[in-house]
């Protein structure tokens, strides 16, 4: 999450916008490993989408190298009605 919003932070910055008040607003982030998973993860998927709700992003793909991530992208979408959480198994 830190390095998303360094990213988008150092984007804005680089096209000269005005500061956003919330630069996270609408973010969706393609790219999310999160608990439990093969290696350590420093947060679960249901955690990361509280993070990410609190922060007005519209979504997050969930991906994992190992195992399938729909079952995991249902519970979280069942549990925060109105974000989008997508699965992608790579």
């Amino acid at each position: 999450m830190k390095i998303l919003l360094g990213l988008v932070l150092g984007f804005a910055a680089a096209l000269s916008c005005p500061a956003q008040e919330n630069p996270l607003a609408g973010v969706i982030d393609i790219h999310v490993h999160s608990a439990p998973d093969s290696t350590p993860r420093s947060i679960d998927a249901i955690d990361l989408a509280r993070l990410a709700k609190s922060q007005g992003m519209r979504g997050l793909v969930l991906k994992n190298h190992y195992e399938p991530t729909a079952s995991l992208a249902y519970v979280v979408r069942k549990r925060f009605r109105g974000s989008k959480c997508l699965a992608e198994w790579i």
